[in-house]
């Protein structure tokens, strides 16, 4: 993807590992501004549609394999990925490039209970494989792995995806709210890819967080754009 401008103009510098070894690119490694926001993060004004809301803050610490919330999750979900992208040629982090290809509850801990409803969209690694997941090639993943996951049926270009990311917009029935709002979490963004609210669905895949009314977007649909598929795909992630 490329980006017009650049954020602030602020100078960026990079966090220090705790063994000392600056390295990069390296998916741990973020990159930050003066005053501790990270460059993924900072990204997302303007070039990506825009800062996060109260729902896309991470409440403390979070974790890659542990639920933190619907949307810290989302945020850093998004940062993981591209953080992997990056270093994707890296074989320090072969495993975590697997993961995402092969990615399912065994890969976190059993406190966690990672098959219960609404658990998986709280944690960045599943948002990190939806990413992945909805561009990867049919046959390999980003690192070269061969392509294990029949219900994953999505390879749209990472210029779509990200224009959905950035353009997506939500609408509620209820009083005393904008009539449409950013996108602030998973469940918002994967009914902006679909163009569409399934209530049936939203419910039990995201207990917590109330279904749109609407939703839209701006992006232009690649020619085999197919909202089955795309369901298929987030599925496969998130329930």
């Amino acid at each position: 993807m490329t980006l017009k401008g650049k954020p602030s103009g602020r100078k960026l510098y990079r966090t220090v590992p705790e063994d000392g070894v600056i390295r990069y690119p390296c998916p741990t490694e973020r990159l930050y501004m003066r005053g501790g926001v990270s460059l993924p993060d900072a990204l997302h004004h303007p070039a990506m549609g825009g800062t996060w809301g109260l729902f896309g803050r991470c409440d403390g610490t979070h974790y890659y394999y542990r639920p933190s919330s619907y949307g810290c999750a989302f945020a850093e979900g998004l940062a993981d990925y591209g953080g992997f992208v990056g270093a994707s040629d890296d074989p320090r982090w072969e495993d975590r490039f697997r993961d995402l290809e092969t990615l399912d509850c065994s890969n976190i801990g059993s406190e966690y209970q990672c098959e219960k409803p609404g658990t998986k969209p709280k944690i960045e690694a599943f948002v990190a494989a939806l990413f992945n997941d909805m561009i990867d090639a049919p046959t390999q993943g980003i690192a070269g792995f061969r392509h294990l996951e029949p219900e994953d049926k999505t390879h749209y270009g990472s210029r779509y995806v990200m224009h959905v990311f950035a353009t997506c917009e939500v609408k509620y029935r209820k009083r005393f709210r904008p009539d449409w709002e950013d996108r602030n979490d998973v469940a918002d963004f994967v009914w902006c890819l679909e163009n569409r609210v399934d209530t049936s669905v939203h419910e039990p895949v995201f207990p917590g967080i109330k279904t749109p009314h609407d939703v839209r977007e701006k992006a232009i649909e690649p020619w085999d754009w197919n909202a089955d598929s795309i369901r298929s795909t987030w599925l496969l992630n998130l329930k």
